[in-house]
């Protein structure tokens, strides 16, 4: 098989890697990839491409894992060496989002680029990024849902009989499938945008705008928060 996820672990070419991470990293390599597209029309080289992507990619990862910590500061306070272990996931969507984009901003602002036609070459990698995410969390029992009374009550589509934190098989919303449903939906919304001509210099921000949107009301059918 050349390519496979099963509970935490992924299959690459035989190789077994770690599947939250591997996961992140193919939805970051398919979002440079199409932001590169992007940029390139727009004067841009891949060069800079390049530099922007790893600033938004370190950043954001740093941020996203201090909101996690934040947030879970009660488990991490006995635990300080698990701190920087990202293998199984944790990482804050609020924290990758500003820091991802605040990385590349950045970046192009020290490149002496128009930081704002640029990261509006973005807009189709914000949601293939939260695609990535739900992706990992499904396949690591992270972000996972809020338990239900019973199956039978809800949509199949809706929920499951999934694992929580500490391994209990419950049933509960289908949080990651509706997450990775919602970042499908944002991706055409933008494509379409792209493709019609729609929105030039604003469609980042409608796809900032959906996914927070998204991401909230996901938020209050989670699990895993505090």
């Amino acid at each position: 098989m050349l390519f496979g996820v099963n509970e935490g672990w992924a299959s690459v070419l035989g190789w077994s890697v770690p599947s939250f991470m591997t996961l992140i990293g193919l939805s970051w390599i398919a979002a440079v990839g199409l932001t590169g597209l992007q940029a390139r029309r727009r004067g841009f080289t891949w060069g800079l491409v390049m530099d922007c992507a790893l600033a938004g990619l370190i950043v954001g990862l740093i941020l996203a894992r201090a909101e996690h910590v934040v947030l879970h500061w009660d488990s991490f306070s006995t635990s300080l060496g698990e701190i920087t272990d990202l293998r199984a996931g944790g990482l804050a969507w609020r924290g990758a989002l500003a820091g991802g984009l605040g990385g590349v901003w950045l970046m192009v602002k020290l490149r002496g680029g128009n930081a704002r036609t640029f990261l509006d070459s973005a807009a189709l990698a914000v949601p293939l990024m939260v695609f990535g995410g739900w992706w990992a969390c499904e396949a690591n029992a992270c972000g996972y849902g809020a338990e239900v009374a019973n199956l039978a009550d809800y949509p199949a589509a809706w929920v499951w009989e999934a694992r929580g934190v500490y391994g209990m098989l419950a049933p509960r919303w289908r949080t990651q499938s509706i997450g990775m449903a919602a970042a499908v939906m944002i991706f055409a919304i933008v494509a379409l945008m792209i493709w019609r001509g729609w929105g030039r210099g604003w469609r980042l921000t409608w796809a900032v705008t959906l996914t927070v949107l998204a991401m909230t009301t996901i938020g209050f059918i989670r699990g895993d928060l505090p």
